[in-house]
């Protein structure tokens, strides 16, 4: 399946000739701009928005869906344009037909919006950009590519360097030059990379093998790629439970590190790194240093303030994760992933009305997004609407794998005893699984789910014994200890206090050993 998307992709972005006539909603010469007039707003540009560009192939209606050129067009000048340009740059993960680029300004709480049509006939590809102020309407700059480009990267060189001078004039000479700095020369690479992005949002166990299947094929084009090392290891935290973490652990810490050695300067790459320091080694202040390193590198970048804020949470500091993962939401307003995200923190911080805003619009704008049953579950767990949760964790269950005969055992023992009987059935089948299971297990994780349940009953000593069964068989356990409301009666215990040391947190240092 890889084999037949790259080709397809190093077709899509082969050399292509001029179109006929440029788009309409761009000027007939470059970098033209309207004369503002005397009503319209003049104030400062301090954020903008890149929407995914349309695609017309000559001889073609025009695409309804962006595709992968389109996408790549956006995450392009996002990128460049964020390096160079102090102001936040925020990008569209899709696109609406049903709103116009001014309107999706507008819903997102932008200044400016970038949208733009690529057309696409013979050897090259042509661009047609406007950079729009929301508020008013007026066409800030506008832009048609004179000469075809032989590759999207070629093009996105241009229009970066006509959007860099139209939001700041008196950019220096230095910065220009990093305006056409690219992550990789190579487009079907770039492809790829863009395609394994938009695959790893799903999140699903499918979702997950594809993106790194993409991922891996993009680095075969470009060995030093560093943005596609960098992803691919947070991509290896995202399999499913059935994939040994002593399988995904040397590749992830592989493909960061591989990154930091490629570009040590680059602020996905110590992201990355940091992401891997936590997630699989339980080196919680390297990993602290590491995220510092990456938001210092670039502030404005939504991977590294996304991923900052999941060590935040992991590490108990609840309104610090809350504050990067809105900073990554500014730069992504419509990721579900980033919003997802944002839904335990808030609930942990007591936000019980905010995670459910969060919730009902992941769920107006990614109805089937995978991971919705179970945070729905816990939203509603919060609220007290138990049987509504209940039911909503069950096809959570489904969600994942689980049998429905198990389901069912599970919705029997709740209708008989409620939610704590349906809890000491949850044990005994994960207790049958971890012992008398296949092997290798269909889970990595149930020593882990098992201290979580126990907690839910507040079993100190079951609790307790699951957490140290846990952390010797190196599951995932330490990202709860600290971010989980679950573990809290157990909180001042010294024998929990001892576990935290096992899953190597540190006492007395900049990270703080408690939650809020």
């Amino acid at each position: 399946m890889v084999a037949v998307l790259a080709v397809v992709a190093y077709v899509a972005l082969r050399p292509a000739s001029p179109p006929a006539s440029a788009p309409p909603e761009a000027a007939t010469s470059s970098g033209t701009s309207p004369t503002p007039s005397p009503t319209a707003d003049t104030g400062p540009i301090r954020s903008v928005l890149v929407v995914p560009f349309r695609m017309k192939t000559l001889g073609e209606p025009e695409g309804a869906s962006p595709g992968i050129i389109g996408a790549g067009m956006a995450d392009a000048l996002q990128t460049r344009l964020q390096r160079v340009l102090q102001i936040r740059v925020a990008r569209a993960v899709g696109a609406s037909a049903a709103e116009s680029p001014q309107q999706t300004g507008a819903r997102l709480g932008v200044d400016a919006v970038i949208s733009g049509l690529i057309e696409h006939s013979g050897p090259t590809f042509r661009a047609a950009l406007t950079l729009v102020r929301v508020s008013s309407g007026e066409r800030l700059s506008t832009m048609v590519s004179q000469t075809g480009a032989a590759s999207l990267l070629e093009l996105a060189d241009e229009a970066a360097a006509h959007l860099a001078t139209a939001l700041r004039p008196d950019l220096p000479a230095t910065d220009r030059a990093l305006l056409t700095e690219k992550d990789t020369t190579n487009p079907e690479a770039y492809a790829l990379f863009i395609q394994a992005r938009e695959r790893a949002r799903g999140r699903s166990p499918a979702d997950v093998d594809a993106a790194i299947q993409l991922y891996e094929a993009a680095l075969q084009r470009d060995a030093r790629f560093v943005r596609a090392h960098a992803e691919l290891a947070t991509a290896y935290g995202q399999l499913d439970p059935a994939t040994d973490p002593l399988v995904r652990r040397p590749r992830a810490k592989a493909a960061a590190e591989r990154a930091v050695t490629l570009s040590g300067t680059s602020a996905q790459a110590h992201a990355a790194l940091g992401y891997v320091r936590y997630r699989f080694e339980w080196r919680w202040l390297d990993a602290e240093t590491e995220f510092a390193k990456a938001v210092a590198a670039n502030p404005f970048d939504a991977f590294v303030r996304h991923h900052n804020g999941l060590f935040l949470h992991a590490i108990g500091r609840t309104a610090d994760a809350l504050a990067e993962l809105e900073q990554a939401l500014a730069l992504e307003p419509d990721s579900p992933v980033i919003r997802a995200d944002m839904v335990a923190p808030l609930l942990r911080a007591g936000r019980t009305a905010d995670a459910r805003a969060a919730l009902d619009t992941l769920t107006a704008t990614a109805p089937d997004w995978p991971p919705l049953a179970q945070l729905t579950a816990d939203v509603l767990a919060a609220e007290g609407r138990d049987a509504e949760s209940v039911e909503m964790l069950w096809q959570a269950l489904l969600a994942q794998g689980g049998s429905a005969d198990r389901v069912n055992e599970l919705r029997a023992a709740y209708k008989a005893g409620g939610k704590a009987a349906m809890t000491e059935r949850r044990i005994a089948q994960l207790t049958t699984e971890l012992e008398d299971g296949p092997t290798p297990p269909a889970s990595y994780r149930l020593a882990t789910e098992l201290a979580l349940a126990h907690a839910g009953l507040k079993q100190r000593d079951q609790t307790l014994h699951w957490l140290a069964v846990a952390i010797d068989l190196h599951e995932d356990i330490p990202l709860y200890m600290r971010s989980s409301a679950a573990f809290d009666f157990v909180r001042e215990d010294p024998e929990f206090t001892e576990l935290e040391r096992r899953a190597g947190f540190p006492s007395g240092a900049s990270i703080t050993n408690r939650a809020p």
